[in-house]
């Protein structure tokens, strides 16, 4: 345990004759405080506060108790859980701590033990300077405070708590013990300027940090701005350039249809130039010369795909009915259910359900004929209506 076990009055006493450092834990009962409670109780803390020496004075007060009205009349705390380092020589507040994480507060622990160890190395109290001044002339012993008004300081609350005129006040002293006050606030007054002057610098330091980080998050921002223009230009490159292929993919699509059309109608021409003359026996009455086998039929099929025309043939008997010719439409296009069978010249549509017991004959579509194959459920604009085949 590090605390003082015993009184408070006591532990101010044998700080000031031992000229030790008082390390006053302000407490209420928040978590907070607790939770500092805590840390100064752990081992690796205890094993700081005794390297320091026998002359570490660590106490315990609670808010609110006549200890703490006491103290905080003399040194005010901004907040609570707070740790104060007070110089038992000559009553210096030298460093006051708020942390309350164990790393922010051990760092703030060997600062204040560090400052106190400089501090009582560097300041010479008054009572040491009587001695040597004065001899074997016995001097009252006076205390170089922090505080001008005696009658505040944190000693004379517990070692003179009625405040009698018995008291020698500093101004009292031979002029020796005075020329020690002074060199004592001379010196006090130094380390207050050196520790301002750092301070500014750190402030300095601190201010610099931030504007380099500001200009670090400006190039940042700066970059990701151009990261963000670079990517959406390559965006549109790439869209350029996927229209492009697609209208030229319509175009080729064009050129080889109005190819293909081409084609059609010159292979029409010559199958008519090459049919036999007809001759007429009878008025309305049309037969074909012997030439012609009207026995059979060749249908050629027509089958739109996704990417292109397919075009398959298939023969079969005059007396075959439509249904031999709606099968084997659909074993070619693998298609299933009803399809229609459409004739563009004249334009007729051929159906299962209304010509499947006709024959080919019948149906007129021997001894050539051009279908397309239409699936169900397709509208009639599924090819158009301009010439065999022709797409729109």
């Amino acid at each position: 345990m590090a605390f003082y076990q015993k009184s408070v009055e006591e532990a101010i006493q044998l700080c000031k004759q031992r000229r030790g450092v008082l390390v006053v834990f302000i407490r209420n009962n928040n978590g907070d405080s607790a939770y500092v409670e805590q840390i100064l109780e752990q081992s690796d803390v205890v094993s700081i506060i005794r390297s320091k020496g026998e002359d570490v004075f660590l106490i315990r007060i609670e808010q609110g108790t006549r200890d703490y009205e006491n103290l905080h009349s003399i040194y005010p705390v901004a907040s609570i859980p707070a740790i104060q380092f007070i110089d038992g020589a000559n009553g210096l507040l030298l460093f006051t701590s708020t942390a309350v994480d164990k790393e922010s507060f051990i760092n703030d622990l060997l600062e204040g033990l560090d400052t106190w160890q400089r501090e009582r190395t560097d300041i010479p109290t008054a009572s040491s300077s009587s001695q040597n001044i004065a001899g074997t002339h016995q001097q009252p012993s006076t205390v170089v405070r922090n505080n001008p008004n005696p009658e505040d300081d944190l000693y004379s609350q517990y070692v003179n708590p009625d405040n009698n005129s018995s008291s020698v006040p500093a101004t009292a002293s031979t002029p020796d013990v005075q020329a020690a006050v002074a060199r004592a606030q001379e010196r006090i007054a130094e380390i207050r300027r050196r520790r301002e002057k750092e301070a500014e610098a750190a402030e300095k330091e601190k201010e610099a940090k931030r504007r380099d980080d500001g200009q670090l998050a400006k190039a940042a921002e700066k970059q990701r701005q151009e990261r963000l223009a670079e990517q959406t230009r390559q965006d549109m490159e790439k869209e350029r350039r996927q229209d492009a292929a697609h209208r030229q993919k319509i175009l080729d699509q064009l050129k080889q249809d109005k190819e293909d059309r081409a084609r059609r109608i010159e292979a029409n021409k010559e199958s008519h130039s090459s049919l036999p003359p007809t001759t007429v026996t009878n008025p309305g009455e049309v037969t074909f010369s012997p030439a012609i086998d009207m026995t059979r039929s060749k249908i050629q099929f027509r089958f739109q795909t996704s990417d292109n025309v397919r075009t398959f043939v298939g023969e079969f008997e005059a007396k075959d009915l439509l249904s031999s010719a709606t099968d084997y439409a659909k074993k070619e296009t693998g298609l299933k259910g009803d399809i229609t069978l459409r004739q563009m010249y004249p334009r007729k549509d051929f159906k299962q359900s209304e010509s499947g017991g006709l024959t080919l004959l019948e149906l007129g579509l021997t001894p050539t004929a051009v279908l397309i194959v239409v699936p169900a459920g397709v509208s009639g604009g599924y090819w158009p209506s301009r010439s065999v085949g022709e797409r729109g």
